[in-house]
């Protein structure tokens, strides 16, 4: 999946038609709490949220934004909307919300609520019905869609297919990367359209046990990749084209990689609970959060709390240490 699609501009999952009157956002407001303006959501509804420098984005019968500074909460746009456990359906880019509809439709609406629009049709990449979309990002004014493994682009007016396997995936820029099964990273700038690999692993022969240098998954944090890398197995910083180990754990959950305020997070699993650790780009230290169970995948950060789905697909919530 997208796993991580993890960028500053977060995105994170769904959305919905519009209930205003005569100009542009509804004024319907949720609720005003300037002390906890989250404190009347639910924990998914937290857990689905988008986030952008000012607002809070939530679904519920709509799409709501809660500004971060008074706690006001109002509709942005009303509209039945896909309900997946996976994250990032959805996306913020240029001041729209790009999302997926129950009819199966790539919609986006500008964050105040105004200027509507249906841009693709996503049944047409089925391959059975009801084939779950993973993912959505825009760069560019390019959209790429993965359907389970599949990496498509549109440019709004065809779409292409940009890799037949892209299980995690990941922006900078303008670039766009991805990594599948053959466990290489590659990446491709959204003007040039050609891939290219950077981090290429070597699975020659028969015998999976002399497979070396197999990229797990990787994530952007302040610009810099840092990814989890199995045999030899270790977390790695790569910037300028060169390698440096930040950990050599191999109880590294590889497919745990996340940022929270330009800082690297990690599951590590332990006998008898899992560890959520926390790594600081400027001292380069390694340091514990909490403890966690039964950690499966989808972790995030927000509003002091870390979610988490367990192996029932149940969102987790803990309050982070003070």
């Amino acid at each position: 999946m997208i796993g991580g699609i993890k960028v500053k501009t977060k995105a994170l999952c769904f959305i919905c038609t519009f209930l205003f009157v005569l100009s542009g956002c509804a004024d319907s407001t949720k609720h005003n709490s300037s002390i906890n303006p989250l404190a009347d959501l639910s924990i998914k509804q937290k857990y689905d949220m988008l986030e952008d420098d000012e607002n809070w984005y939530y679904f519920d019968d709509g799409i709501y934004k809660i500004n971060k500074k008074d706690g006001a909460s109002v509709l942005v746009y009303q509209e039945k909307i896909l309900r997946t456990n996976h994250l990032s359906n959805s996306w913020i880019y240029d001041d729209y919300i790009y999302y997926v509809n129950v009819d199966w439709y790539i919609c986006r609406v500008k964050t105040s609520g105004q200027d509507h629009s249906v841009i693709l049709d996503v049944k047409q990449f089925w391959e059975y019905d009801e084939q779950p979309v993973h993912g959505i990002i825009v760069i560019d004014n390019k959209l790429f869609v993965q359907m389970s493994f599949e990496l498509y682009c549109y440019d709004m007016k065809i779409a292409t297919t940009v890799a037949h396997d892209a299980r995690q995936i990941g922006v900078l820029g303008k670039d766009i990367y991805f990594c599948g099964r053959d466990a290489t990273i590659n990446k491709m700038n959204v003007i040039d359209k050609e891939p290219q690999v950077i981090l290429q692993s070597n699975m020659n022969g028969d015998d999976k046990r002399e497979w070396k240098n197999l990229y797990k998954d990787f994530i952007f944090v302040d610009g810099i990749m840092y990814y989890y890398m199995r045999n030899p197995d270790g977390l790695y910083r790569y910037q300028n084209d060169k390698s440096r180990l930040v950990s050599d754990d191999a109880n590294i959950n590889e497919f745990s990689l996340f940022e929270h305020d330009g800082e690297l997070y990690f599951i590590t699993r332990c006998d008898e609970a899992d560890k959520l650790m926390r790594y600081d780009p400027e001292d380069e230290k390694i340091t514990e959060v909490l403890v966690c169970s039964d950690f499966v995948r989808g972790p995030k950060i927000i509003d002091g709390y870390f979610y988490y789905l367990n192996s029932e697909y149940e969102i987790e919530q803990l309050k982070l240490n003070a």
